[in-house]
């Protein structure tokens, strides 16, 4: 996580999918789904924040860093902007993150649900 060129990626992958107010996009990097604020007016946005999983592979639901994700590669977020789902592609789950926070300062919450 960080901002400019201080923020490291491990493997982006995927799609990137924007909020619907337009000031987010989430992506899919390793095992991790984060998030860059791409709201500001200039061209210095103000980084990437992981709102949930991590380094490590896993399957695990919880709050940000303490879900598992295994190679994340799509994400959806629905109209409202409530929800984002995600194709965790090892795990052979579509994964739901609750998006109720302002994630690109909290934590995202992951369940898995069966569709």
């Amino acid at each position: 996580d960080g901002g400019g060129t201080s923020a490291s990626l491990q493997s982006p992958s995927g799609g990137v999918a924007y909020t619907p107010d337009g000031k987010t996009v989430l992506f899919a990097d390793g095992h991790a789904i984060r998030a860059i604020d791409v709201a500001k007016t200039s061209y210095t946005y103000s980084g990437v924040t992981t709102v949930a999983g991590g380094d490590s592979p896993g399957y695990l639901d919880g709050h940000g860093t303490d879900a598992q994700f295994d190679s994340p590669v799509q994400i959806a977020i629905t109209l409202d902007g409530s929800k984002a789902f995600v194709a965790d592609y090892s795990n052979n789950k579509i994964r739901v993150m609750s998006l109720q926070n302002e994630f690109t300062r909290s934590p995202a919450s992951v369940v898995t649900r069966y569709l």
